[in-house]
């Protein structure tokens, strides 16, 4: 158990209880010892030394040596006649001669040890154990209750942490700026020094530190790099996709983390990938629990869900621009006629538009030979010379003249047929696109990078787009026919990947993009179809231009889909006939009531997950859709997949929320349900003490009524506090009603004056009252009452010398009218920084270990509540110096 932090309500009942036992139990020093379970070591807290209490004692016990550590360790009580004939004895007090102690738990855990002693062999007896361990019973459930409260605590900030972090992890997709809020947020959730994101990075995928998560970029000594094949914590947890908590972490981090001596690192995992690794650190203290790895669990979950969104977004967008440079191209290529001058423009724009190292346009000519007819590079030196010959039987040059297919080399060094001419020789990754004009090959685009696995299929595809706009340069019409539609199409699916990415409820979102699909080819109808896992159906989930029937009704086993390989892994299919995609005859007559003819399916993908299909639907003749129609309708759903999967987290959210709010309720039935346990005990301690001190149990000696005068004093003190406390959670709990009537609040200010009058006299503070002709307002006369009992209370506490006055008048104010009533003192004031946080629950001014006024920070809190519940607001008004006081107001409508 951590060291305790004062809390007053704790902190009092234990003290009452060991005073108790002062008053039960002959014994000359002792009290109650806690149990920190990090170092084995008892600490005297709150403990009795000649009469006085000395808080926080600084000797410390180890549980494994003394009495009090046998008692810990072996969670039995002890009486020892004669401490000296003791084995386990250890001196701390030489005049110590008798020793009782008890073991404090809690739902079967070690909480501390109360332990008494006595200057006096043979001290105690049975008796005293039998009183000191019903004793203990209360002092471990005060301690236990208030772990539990704390522990409910923990979890509110937790979960309102997490939902920091879902919500940032939900709202960008600037994973630099997600990556620093993250670490930020890791940071302050688990007190640590370091969180830090590692991420596969190159060809040889070396995990590195990501700078946006590096607190200390330049402390010395640090690696922020290890190989995949490194025999390191953080490599492990990326190659076994497991987390791994460690509290001695230089025995894994091999001198590459100097400082660092505990550490967890969790895996950043998205759709059966492993992404990166999150990592976070402490230095020297704080050992890290099986709790801190759940939460950067949860955390790194909800962070490479992120990452993975971010990345298909980036994809998508990557590919909206190489559309509209694919669109601008066209157009260039529709209105020249000079082929060599457009061959140079053309291989320029690639290089300079999409940041490739060096781009060169490769003509097949007789004799099988490729002649450089443009090249574009960075540096100049880099750039082959028009007219160059280069080899057409080898290299992915070659292979893709013999295939016709696209050709990627992801490391030129490990590609030794692929030689380079001297100028490229720099180059490490290469992209090979035939340039094909139906049946006929016309040459290669040719592009090079210099970091090593720069290209994938995306780019492939991109590049056999441009080559075939290339090849088709003799079709000017057509070709430009062609610009226009792909520049219309994109200008569709800027608008209609806009209208789906603005919404963010799941059902409403599911109608937009249906509607959105259809309009985006000008079709009459479209469906979204959800697949479901388990039964391995497609199924309709919304649908435009379609009946109620249609969507309930239209189901698809996948199994039956001939394409079905294909469109789990990511490709759009087209159905030029409604049997292929009917299936069965059922199916087929729903397909023929609604008009259908041929259908176009984009799969929806999470990542290499199918989620499902986006259809897009004709009528009468079949709809041939272009190429370009095939793209789009990919990118769509590329980009539906995203804002559905945002939806759901949006959605998750909203539960996550409602589910805080639940948390909330229960600490309010919590805190209700202790008020109400500890009142009837209190009661009835209140009840005998009265009755006793009444002498209705027998005539009571004068040092005994002194006593029982203590306790009723006290314990009215302690009910007090327990009502505060029932009132506080009422209200939390929204289980607080007003009766509201015309209440004479002239009447009530005199009563609750005159009700003060005795203790503004003890004092010998002056009483002053200032009240103008008040009309009744509205409220609740009880709840008044204790308002106005609150606040003249706390002026008469706070204030040593001077005066109490109470005024209050008529005020108008919007067009309302109002009865400003005020409680003003001479006391000891609040300064300014404090006065924004009075009201709150559990909040006073004099928070220290040494207070002067008592009190628990309830009053105030339960006053703001009841004005407001009223229709009215408080405030306060003070200098913060002492002697100028402090004046309370607030304001009531009055009765219309």
């Amino acid at each position: 158990m951590a060291e305790l932090s004062y809390i007053p309500t704790v902190d009092y009942l234990l003290a009452q209880i060991v005073a108790q036992a002062k008053a039960v139990i002959p014994f000359d020093s002792g009290g109650i010892a806690l149990y920190d379970r990090a170092s084995r070591m008892l600490t005297p807290t709150f403990y009795i030394t000649g009469g006085d209490f000395e808080t926080h004692r600084s000797s410390r016990v180890s549980i494994d040596a003394g009495i009090v550590g046998r008692v810990a360790r072996t969670r039995r009580p002890a009486l020892v006649p004669d401490v000296r004939t003791d084995p386990d004895y250890i001196t701390f007090n030489i005049h110590t001669r008798a020793e009782l102690a008890v073991p404090l738990i809690f739902e079967d855990h070690l909480l501390g040890v109360f332990n008494l002693e006595s200057n006096t062999v043979g001290a105690f007896t049975r008796e005293h154990l039998e009183a000191l361990g019903a004793l203990a019973g209360q002092a471990a459930a005060a301690i236990g209750n208030d772990l539990l409260l704390r522990r409910v605590h923990e979890q509110l900030r937790q979960g309102e942490a997490f939902r920091r972090v879902a919500a940032l992890a939900a709202s960008t997709l600037d994973l630099d700026e997600l990556f620093a809020l993250v670490t930020r947020e890791i940071i302050d959730l688990m007190q640590v020094r370091d969180a830090m994101f590692f991420f596969p990075e190159g060809a040889g995928e070396t995990l590195r530190l990501h700078p946006a998560s590096a607190r200390e970029p330049e402390r010395p000594g640090v690696v922020r790099g290890w190989p995949p094949d490194e025999d390191n914590l953080v490599v492990q947890v990326f190659n076994t996709r497991q987390a791994f908590v460690t509290n001695n972490a230089a025995k894994y981090l091999v001198n590459t983390m100097p400082g660092i001596q505990k550490i967890i690192a969790a895996p950043l995992v998205a759709h059966d990938e492993a992404l990166g690794v999150l990592a976070v650190a402490n230095p020297f203290v704080g050992d890290f629990e099986d709790a801190h790895v759940t939460i950067l669990c949860t955390i790194a979950d909800q962070v490479a869900l992120s990452i993975q969104n971010a990345r298909s977004f980036a994809a998508a967008h990557r590919r909206a621009h190489v559309m509209a440079l694919i669109n601008e191209i066209g157009r260039q290529i529709t209105v020249r006629l000079d082929l060599g001058e457009l061959m140079v423009e053309l291989v320029e724009a690639i290089h300079d538009k999409l940041g490739y190292g060096a781009v060169h346009l490769l003509t097949l000519e007789p004799e099988h030979k490729l002649v450089v007819r443009a090249s574009a590079a960075a540096d100049p030196a880099h750039r082959l010379a028009e007219g160059a010959v280069l080899a057409a039987d080898r290299g992915a040059v070659g292979r893709a003249l013999h295939s016709r297919q696209c050709q990627l080399v992801p490391d030129l060094a490990h590609a030794p047929d692929d030689a380079v001419p001297e100028a490229i020789a720099a180059y490490r990754s290469r992209l090979a696109a035939p340039l094909v004009l139906g049946e006929q090959v016309l040459g290669v685009l040719d592009i090079l990078s210099a970091r090593p696995g720069a290209f994938d299929a995306a780019d492939g595809e991109m590049i056999e787009t441009l080559a075939g706009q290339v090849a088709s340069v003799m079709n000017n019409a057509a070709h430009y026919a062609r610009g226009q539609r792909r520049r219309q199409l994109g200008e569709r699916y800027q608008a209609a990947a806009q209208a789906v990415s603005r919404q963010l409820q799941l059902y409403a979102l599911m109608n937009v993009i249906t509607k959105e699909a259809a309009g985006l080819f000008d079709l009459p109808a479209a469906s979204l179809m959800s697949f479901d896992p388990d039964s391995q159906t497609l199924y309709g989930s919304a649908a435009y231009g379609l009946s109620t029937e249609y969507l309930r009704q239209r189901q698809v086993s996948v199994t039956d889909l001939p394409d079905w390989a294909e469109r789990r892994a990511g490709q759009v299919t087209y159905y030029p006939d409604r049997r292929v995609y009917a299936h069965d005859d059922e199916q087929l007559d729903l397909i023929e009531r609604e008009g259908l003819s041929s259908m176009l399916a984009a799969p929806l993908c999470k990542g290499a997950q199918y989620t499902g299909s986006l259809d897009f639907y004709a009528r009468g003749e079949p709809r041939v859709f272009s190429e370009d129609e095939v793209e789009i309708a990919r990118l769509f759903a590329n980009r539906v997949a995203i804002a559905l999967e945002n939806a759901r987290l949006f959605e998750a959210l909203e539960v996550h929320a409602q589910e805080l709010s639940q948390a909330n309720r229960l600490k309010s039935e919590f805190l209700a349900n202790v008020s109400h346990e500890l009142r009837t005990p209190m009661n009835a301690i209140i009840g005998f003490s009265e009755a006793m001190s009444n002498g209705l149990y027998g005539p009571v000696a004068e040092k005994q009524a002194d006593r029982l005068d203590t306790i009723l004093r006290n314990a009215r003190g302690l009910l007090a506090l327990i009502e505060d406390l029932l009132d506080i959670s009422r209200i939390g709990a929204g289980h607080l009603h007003l009766s509201y009537e015309a209440v004479p609040i002239y009447r009530e200010i005199k009563e609750a004056v005159e009700r003060h009058k005795a203790g503004v006299g003890a004092k010998g503070l002056a009483l002053r009252v200032n009240l103008d002709a008040l009309p009744p307002v509205r409220g609740d006369v009880v709840r008044l009452r204790q308002v106005l009992d609150n606040l003249i209370s706390n002026a008469v506490k706070f204030t040593h010398e001077g005066y109490v006055e109470v005024r209050a008048r008529v005020h108008q104010h919007d067009g309302r009218t109002w009865v400003r009533c005020t409680v003003e003192d001479s006391g000891i004031g609040i300064a300014r920084q404090h006065q924004a946080m009075i009201f709150d629950e559990f909040r006073q001014v004099d928070s220290s270990s040494t207070r002067e006024y008592g009190g628990t920070g309830l009053g105030l809190a339960i006053t703001k509540k009841l004005i407001e519940m009223m229709g009215g607001q408080i405030w306060v008004s003070s200098e913060g110096a002492p002697g100028k006081g402090s004046a309370f107001m607030f304001e009531l409508p009055v009765v219309t």
